[in-house]
């Protein structure tokens, strides 16, 4: 962990909306479902702590925020490093990330979905390690 790096137990997850939770093109309307919930209601289950990383401002940032809370996915507020504009996470899920499995639609959840289980789990392992090791 780097300085100045706020630790958390959790694993924050930056979770962007258009062509990862749902397919892009349709903004300012919000696009068909990718598949992305039951993955993310499982990362929730052993321990992810989202929040939105999103484009959308106002009115369509709530429609996105509500599709996601009535999904079940609980969201939270992001954190930020000091005077910093980048929020900290553990991991940026990300239609636009480079080398995102992605389709004509956005993201491919057949392929992100166990990948990102395991994500969650190694990076839960390397921060009790870590925390043991400082000790």
């Amino acid at each position: 962990m780097s300085e100045g790096r706020i630790w958390t137990p959790e694993i924050r997850v930056a979770l962007d909306f258009d062509g990862t939770v749902v397919e892009r093109g349709s903004y300012p309307k919000i696009g068909k479902d990718l598949g992305a919930i039951p993955h993310l209601l499982n990362a929730q289950k052993i321990g992810a702590r989202f929040f939105l990383w999103t484009c959308r401002v106002g009115q369509e940032q709530r429609d996105a925020y509500d599709y996601l809370t009535r999904a079940g996915i609980v969201l939270h507020p992001p954190e930020f490093l000091q005077d910093g504009i980048k929020p900290v996470a553990d991991i940026y899920l990300d239609d636009c990330n480079f080398e995102a499995p992605i389709g004509r639609k956005g993201m491919i959840w057949d392929y992100v979905g166990p990948n990102l289980l395991s994500a969650i789990t190694e990076l839960k392992e390397r921060k009790v390690k870590y925390e043991a090791w400082k000790s």
